[in-house]
């Protein structure tokens, strides 16, 4: 059977992400002031509002996870993707307001700073980055909700942008050993721009995907094409005429509509036979990772499936 999300493990991942968060968030902050670099200030700032985000998505997928049939009939995954939608907005904004900085800094003539500290510095928390995402992503394999992916999906941001400073401030370590101090003053906000330039595609790509869930649109084409193929025997062997399929991904839930169109005197006309049929379709999409809600139906006539 396909995994499901464990809301116990996404709880214990998420607050596993806070905790690392908010050690990274005071080391950075502190290293920050006393190196006088205004990227080791970001990157600080950076995971404190990681753990304002891991709180909002830990009490987020609390409240999901309480069933409310009355309130929300189809279940409270669709508040998944304007949870991640709005995690991705403040990570955006964020970025925007450091190139902002990062500009102003070159304009005000460079922001010297002690570039083997900052190494240091960019080294170590790397480092624990790299541990905490390794971890949070083994982790997330048992999780499988879009909350927990969200948070692997930041740290792994995290990593890359730690091991981007770590390399372009030992490029500035060398211009300042070969007695190019003038360019090493702009070091930390070029670096500070690049890394920006760099993360900023990322937060677009979710934002857009996660509005696409949130208006109910359809999925991937690879997708549709992966489960048309999934139960196509099926279809040949009860004698179907023409299928119809309807996809569309909200969060962890995936909808899936199987319109199945058949002869007027159909051999397998009974509730039991065709309930039989939805079987062995369920059965045949076991491998999807979401929590699926399944509708299969028959008729004889399309009009009732275009």
């Amino acid at each position: 059977m396909a995994q499901v999300k464990d809301p116990v493990i996404e709880d214990r991942l998420l607050q596993h992400s806070i905790f690392s968060s908010l050690f990274l968030s005071v080391f950075g902050i502190a290293a920050g002031f006393l190196l006088s670099s205004s990227f080791v200030l970001f990157d600080g700032l950076y995971a404190l509002l990681s753990v304002v985000l891991s709180v909002f998505s830990l009490r987020g997928g609390r409240f999901i996870t309480v069933k409310d049939d009355v309130h929300f009939p189809f279940g409270k995954e669709s508040l998944e993707p304007i949870l991640v939608f709005f995690q991705y907005l403040i990570v955006f904004l964020l970025l925007i307001y450091a190139f902002v900085a990062a500009i102003d800094t070159i304009r005000s003539g460079g922001d010297p700073v002690e570039l083997g500290f900052v190494i240091g510095y960019l080294t170590i928390s790397a480092l624990i980055a790299l541990i905490v995402y390794r971890h949070l992503k083994q982790l997330n394999r048992s999780a499988r909700s879009i909350l927990a992916t969200a948070e692997v999906e930041q740290w792994r941001l995290t990593v890359i942008m730690g091991v981007g400073a770590v390399v372009g401030y030992g490029i500035a370590g060398m211009a300042t050993w070969l007695s190019f101090e003038n360019v090493a003053r702009y070091v930390d906000p070029v670096m500070l721009m690049l890394i920006v330039l760099f993360l900023i595609r990322y937060p677009v790509k979710e934002m857009v995907q996660a509005m696409r869930e949130m208006l109910g649109m359809s999925t991937s084409e690879r997708l549709m094409i992966d489960i048309k193929q999934s139960v196509a025997t099926i279809v040949e062997e009860y004698e179907v005429d023409d299928m119809y399929l309807r996809i569309s991904k909200t969060g962890s839930l995936i909808f899936i509509e199987i319109d199945l169109i058949v002869a007027k005197n159909y051999r397998y006309d009974s509730i039991l036979e065709q309930d039989l049929i939805r079987e062995q379709i369920d059965a045949a999409l076991e491998w999807l990772p979401q929590t699926k809600w399944l509708t299969v139906a028959f008729t004889a006539n399309r009009k009732w499936a275009e």
